[in-house]
C-alpha cells in the first residue's frame, strides 16, 4: 500500500537535510522500526516488527549533471538516508555513476554544446520530454526538481496528487537578462513573462527551497512553506593538518565557470597583485569562454 505522505512529513524531510548539512544527525542504516503492540484475538501481546514503507522521491534536473555537488552530493545522497530515491540528471562526461545502491539513477544524454545553439536547445526539449514523461509514468510520492525549466513537470505532477519540492538555485528572472543568446530586445519581456509563470507555479506548490536568504525574501511572499538550503560544505570537509600560517596565498572559485560570475574582473584584479594565485575548480560553459579567459594577463597565476 502506497503511503500518503503529509505536509509534516515534508517538514520532517527539510528539517533533515538541514540537520545533515550541519553534522548535527547521525542517520539511521537500520530501516526497521518496533510498532507498538497490537492485541488481537489468537495473537496475544506481541510487538510487531516491520519494516518501514519509505518515502518515494523522484529528484530531476534536466541541466546539472548526475555528479552536481548541490543535487547529488548534497540532497540525494542526504535524503536517500531516510526515503527511496530516484534522480534523473544528466550525463557527466568522464564519470560512471558512483555503486551506491540507495540511489537509482537514470542519466539524460549530454550534447557538449553552447547554451542557445539551436541543437542544443532541441536537446534540453528531449530531456525535458524524457522527465516529463517519467512523472506521469513513475511511481514516487515526493517529486523534487531543479531547474525551472521544470515546472511545467512540477505541475503536472501535483495535478498526479504528488507532493512537490522546487529547488530554486538562482534569481532566474534576473538570470535571463544576462543571458547573451538572448536578443537585448527580447530579455526583458522574456524575464517578465517568466516570473509571472514561475510565482504562478510555485505558489501552488508544496514546498520551495532557495540557496539563499534572499530568494527565501523573494519567494516566501508568494508561498510561505520557503526554507533556506545553502551551498555550504560540509563540516567535516574543512578539516585539515595544514596550519593557518603555513597556508599559500590563494584563491578558489568552485563551480560553473561563466561569463555571469564574475571571473573576468578576478583576473584583472590577479593583474594588479603579485603574490596571489587562483584555482579553478569546474567546467567552461564554452571552448570560446575559456580561450577568452586565457586571453588576460592575470590568467598567468591560475591553476586549473
Amino acid at each position: 500500500m502506497t503511503p500518503r505522505i503529509s505536509l509534516a512529513a515534508i517538514r520532517r524531510y527539510l528539517t533533515r537535510l538541514r540537520e545533515r548539512y550541519s553534522g548535527s544527525l547521525k542517520m539511521l542504516d537500520n530501516p526497521t522500526s518496533q510498532i507498538p503492540s497490537h492485541r488481537a484475538k489468537g495473537q496475544g501481546d506481541q510487538a510487531l516488527t516491520v519494516r518501514h514503507c519509505k518515502p518515494r522521491v523522484l529528484m530531476a534536473s534536466s541541466v546539472h549533471p548526475w555528479n552536481d555537488v548541490r543535487v547529488y552530493f548534497k540532497m540525494a545522497r542526504s535524503i536517500a538516508s531516510f526515503a527511496h530515491v530516484r534522480l534523473i540528471a544528466v550525463q557527466a562526461p568522464g564519470s560512471s555513476t558512483p555503486p551506491d545502491g540507495r540511489i537509482c539513477i537514470d542519466l539524460l544524454p549530454a550534447n557538449g554544446l553552447r547554451p542557445g545553439d539551436r541543437k542544443s536547445i532541441i536537446f534540453r526539449l528531449k530531456r525535458i520530454g524524457m522527465i516529463l514523461k517519467s512523472v506521469l509514468l513513475q511511481k514516487y510520492d515526493v517529486f523534487h526538481f531543479h531547474d525551472p525549466e521544470l515546472l511545467p513537470a512540477g505541475w503536472l505532477a501535483k495535478l498526479r496528487g504528488k507532493k512537490v519540492i522546487y529547488d530554486i538555485h538562482e534569481d532566474n528572472p534576473s538570470y535571463i537578462l544576462e543571458k547573451y543568446w538572448i536578443t537585448k530586445l527580447l530579455r526583458m519581456p522574456v524575464s517578465r513573462v517568466f516570473s509571472f509563470v514561475e510565482n504562478t507555479v510555485a505558489q501552488q506548490l508544496n514546498f520551495l527551497l532557495t540557496a539563499g536568504p534572499l530568494l527565501k525574501e523573494r519567494f516566501e511572499k508568494i508561498n510561505p512553506k520557503t526554507e533556506v538550503i545553502h551551498n555550504f560544505p560540509l563540516s567535516v570537509e574543512f578539516v585539515t593538518r595544514t596550519k593557518w600560517d603555513e597556508k599559500q596565498n590563494e584563491v578558489c572559485f568552485i563551480g560553473g565557470i561563466t561569463r555571469i560570475r564574475g571571473l573576468m574582473e578576478v583576473l584583472q584584479a590577479l593583474e594588479k597583485v603579485n603574490s596571489v594565485t587562483l584555482n579553478l575548480v569546474g567546467s567552461y560553459s564554452s571552448i570560446e569562454f575559456r580561450e577568452e579567459l586565457r586571453g588576460y594577463q592575470g590568467w598567468e597565476k591560475v591553476s586549473v
